[in-house]
């Protein structure tokens, strides 16, 4: 088919049935595709040990946000691409736990380095409190307070600072989930044209792993017959996954 024909697809999210939602994710396992909002939900669910699973068919996989333009911003596309994610952290009891928390999430350290250095920087806490004329033990009773109210569980925690973990990755993911739904009623209509070739209407389409930038089928076809692939858009090296996309029938 003529990369040029017109073929229309539905950007309906499986899960919530949300008819044109504002952001999409893939899992790179599969290429399926639901909005950003069901994914970070199940992302959120899985727990920051565990990779998500599809919904659609159970395949283990990370999400990856897809990197969509509007129609009307196709004609001025820059390649340079702006962070989505913004910045959410609340309520931590301090800024140092809160930055090193925020260092495991990102995988930045493993996650025997990040317990050590976690109860090393609260026992800090306790005695520095002590010093100051409070109660010591009262640093580690307003963090299980704090996890408590966030956690989906009380009266049970396995390991302190993996549950800091876990309520500050909730906490995030919630943030985004409530201004996702919020706007996918405002979402308009997105383009479906590749950015590298520039051919309108695609009937297959491909996406960037590392990245979640989008190309036709076609480009990634050709791409793959190199020694490299290579996000024309971001310069990411990159395996690409095809995306699942559903045609509206005529």
């Amino acid at each position: 088919m003529d990369n040029n024909e017109i073929v229309l697809y539905s950007r309906e999210c499986p899960i919530c049935l949300s008819e044109s939602p504002c952001q999409r994710c893939v899992f790179t396992g599969c290429g399926h595709c639901l909005c950003r909002a069901c994914a970070e939900q199940i992302a959120m669910e899985a727990g920051v040990s565990h990779k998500p699973v599809c919904p659609l068919c159970r395949t283990h996989s990370t999400t990856r946000p897809l990197i969509e333009m509007k129609e009307i911003e196709f004609d001025s596309f820059n390649d340079e691409s702006k962070p989505v994610y913004p910045e959410l952290l609340q309520n931590l009891p301090s800024p140092r736990l809160e930055e090193l928390i925020q260092t495991f999430l990102r995988g930045e350290i493993d996650e025997e380095t990040y317990i050590i250095c976690y109860d090393m920087r609260l026992a800090e806490e306790a005695c520095h409190r002590g010093i100051n004329g409070g109660r010591p033990d009262d640093v580690y009773v307003e963090e299980y307070k704090r996890l408590m109210a966030i956690l989906p569980y009380d009266g049970y925690f396995d390991n302190l600072a993996i549950d800091a973990a876990e309520a500050t990755m909730r906490m995030e993911k919630q943030r985004i989930i409530d201004e996702l739904r919020g706007q996918d009623n405002e979402s308009g209509r997105y383009s479906r044209a590749c950015g590298n070739c520039s051919s309108l209407f695609p009937f297959h389409r491909c996406v960037f792993k590392e990245c979640g930038h989008l190309i036709c089928r076609s480009c990634s076809d050709e791409m793959k017959s190199r020694s490299q692939i290579i996000c024309p858009f971001c310069m990411k090296e990159s395996e690409t996954v095809p995306l699942f996309e559903h045609q509206i029938e005529a």
